[in-house]
């Protein structure tokens, strides 16, 4: 299970054209579609010898640059920020790309209680932090079984993770929000990175950060690991083509294991 083959079977099933490649909005929302299909069924297999695995999830964040086109696709509260150039000023200025699910936003938070009208403790306010049914931050996401199927909220699940009412439609979605814009020669690099970043640094100043480290021609995808507030520390220097070409020009599917992955975009726009 791993959305970069999901997204590998969405695209050789999608209609090619000469403009796109086979890419679009649908292509990628079928692809986490798919991937979260796959974790519910695991989670079925394993449910009767580990019940815990119905507790677990993980926000999903996904860059794709394809015939000059980028494509964001964010479920969770993982963050997606380009570093643009603004040559009247010769400053490189952040610019935020993805829509974050996260309960502390107010959007969030009446998105769902639009979606569950009949349910006023759908968001919860708990130690003086939005949580959605008292439990998780974040709105969407992969996984979290718990909240999205009934079955899976039981007994031998932990206390802590069961409702102590029924639900009949899933409280989290995996659909993810999608942007696509055109890419643009002031377009230097994007950098992809969980909340644990973005607790500490403001989108311009992680933008300022990277812009003062050298930069790779020959690597485009370069991982940082967050150290503190000052300091970014390169850990992975390279990725094979190989792993994130396929039939477009670049694929960067990223789980909030590391905090910190950039691309460099002149290294892979062509």
């Amino acid at each position: 299970m791993h959305i970069f083959t999901d997204f590998t079977a969405a695209i050789h099933d999608a209609e090619f054209t000469s403009e796109n490649q086979g890419m679009s909005a649908d292509v990628i929302n079928k692809a986490f579609l798919a991937t979260e299909e796959e974790f519910l069924s695991l989670v079925k297999k394993q449910w009767s010898i580990k019940p815990q695995i119905a507790s677990v999830g993980s926000c999903c964040l996904v860059g794709i640059i394809c015939s000059g086109l980028l494509y964001i696709a964010n479920a969770g509260d993982s963050r997606v920020v380009l570093g643009r150039l603004e040559r009247a000023v010769k400053e490189v200025k952040a610019i935020q790309l993805s829509t974050e699910h996260n309960a502390s936003l107010k959007c969030v938070r009446e998105e769902l209680h639009s979606l569950h009208p009949d349910d006023p403790q759908i968001v919860v306010l708990k130690h003086k932090v939005w949580r959605v049914k008292g439990l998780i931050q974040v709105s969407r996401s992969i996984g979290d079984a718990y909240l999205k199927k009934a079955e899976f909220n039981r007994e031998p699940l932990l206390s802590k993770f069961r409702l102590p009412e029924p639900f009949h439609k899933p409280i989290l979605l995996a659909e993810p929000s999608i942007l696509v814009q055109k890419l643009y020669p002031e377009d230097q690099f994007l950098i992809f990175a969980s909340d644990g970043l973005w607790e500490h640094l403001s989108n311009q100043e992680a933008v300022d950060i990277v812009n003062d480290c050298p930069r790779y021609v020959g690597f485009p995808f370069i991982y940082f690991e967050f150290i503190s507030v000052t300091m970014l520390v390169i850990v992975i220097s390279h990725v094979s083509d190989q792993q994130g070409k396929m039939a477009c020009d670049a694929i960067l599917c990223y789980y909030p294991v590391l905090d910190v992955i950039l691309l460099c975009i002149h290294s892979v726009k062509g």
